[in-house]
């Protein structure tokens, strides 16, 4: 489910497809028409979309995640990855895309979650719209100082895991949803029929994840209260700051400056740099596969073969089913949150 991020969904959609992903369920929540157009004028001919424009007041990842999750089953799929538009997620073996390990995990028969670590990634502070190439400028992964706790560190960085789980194809992922946004996995609906099933924790694959992505989205973010919430620590400002002011010294506390691109001042007083080439090997392996990291759509520059497998996309917008479940769903899971407190 993305809400006005086509920015930097469209370098994602196109490393997911360079990495053997061929078939996506989108939500574009408060996206025009238009994006969707473009996307699929810039990828389709790559891969199988299914999008629904889906504009209620609440950003209601969880339910919609859930309700993708079960089309997927409902039409034949074994493996549901739920990603955000900040994610990339990568093979851990250089010698295998992402499409491989997760095929080589299921053919394992190893768990019926995979869990994926995510690693975060910050860039230079002069971008100010994110395109593929900016991939090319972000040359260090964070790693947070081992005396920083929870409570000090800008809670986008803490270190979190996603899930990739199997949907179907064996008897026990008939019961798999997903929870914490779309973070976690459980079996069955609610705290009293959940089951234990087993989880892969081997690093498979991980996820290249970049918080904060450009100025433009920083300081105008389409969750307002979400990113103040998830700002610099409070005690770094008075006890009632301007919005903007706390979102700009966010940005300036999570960008990387021209000195730190430079390999110097790579220490912080949260966290450290990291050398690590994941982006740049991202940005290659999406450029050979054919697309085009300058265009804002990330838009493709092969031309289909006459043998090649047609693709197909589905848009929906204001789809009366589609926007009824997500309703039914959401009331749902705030009955499967008041039982866990119970």
């Amino acid at each position: 489910m993305f809400k006005d991020s086509v920015d930097i969904l469209a370098p994602v959609l196109a490393h997911l497809i360079s990495q053997g992903i061929k078939d996506f369920y989108l939500v574009l929540h408060n996206e025009h028409r238009e994006v969707s157009r473009q996307l699929i004028d810039a990828l389709g001919t790559r891969a199988n979309f299914t999008v629904f424009h889906h504009n209620s007041e609440r950003f209601q990842q969880g339910p919609l995640t859930n309700l993708l999750l079960q089309m997927a089953r409902n039409e034949g799929f074994d493996v549901f990855l739920p990603f955000d538009a900040d994610e990339f997620f990568v093979s851990s073996d250089p010698g295998l895309t992402l499409g491989g390990a997760i095929s080589s995990w299921v053919a394992g028969g190893e768990g019926e979650q995979l869990t994926a670590p995510m690693v975060n990634f910050l860039v230079p502070n002069d971008v100010e719209i994110f395109r593929g190439n900016v991939l090319a400028r972000i040359p260090y992964r964070l790693k947070l100082r081992p005396d920083v706790n929870s409570e000090r560190v800008n809670r986008r960085l803490r270190p979190l895991v996603k899930t990739v789980v199997r949907i179907s194809g064996i008897s026990e992922a008939r019961d798999i949803w997903l929870t914490r946004g779309n973070h976690d996995s459980l079996r069955g609906v609610t705290s009293l029929t959940r089951k234990p099933f087993r989880k892969d924790s081997r690093p498979l694959v991980f996820v290249c994840h970049i918080p904060w992505r450009s100025h433009s989205s920083a300081l105008n973010p389409p969750l307002l209260h979400r990113a103040l919430a998830a700002a610099v620590p409070k005690q770094a400002h008075s006890e009632d700051p301007e919005p903007h002011a706390v979102l700009l010294s966010t940005w300036a506390q999570y960008s990387l400056t021209a000195e730190m691109l430079a390999g110097e001042d790579l220490e912080h007083e949260l966290f450290s740099l990291m050398p690590d080439d994941t982006c740049s090997r991202i940005l290659a392996e999406l450029t050979v596969a054919g697309f085009d990291p300058d265009d804002p759509y990330c838009r493709s520059t092969k031309t289909p073969e006459a043998s090649a497998v047609a693709h197909t996309a589905r848009v929906f917008e204001s789809d009366l089913v589609f926007d009824s479940a997500v309703v039914a769903l959401m009331a749902q899971n705030r009955r499967v949150n008041e039982q866990r407190k119970e």
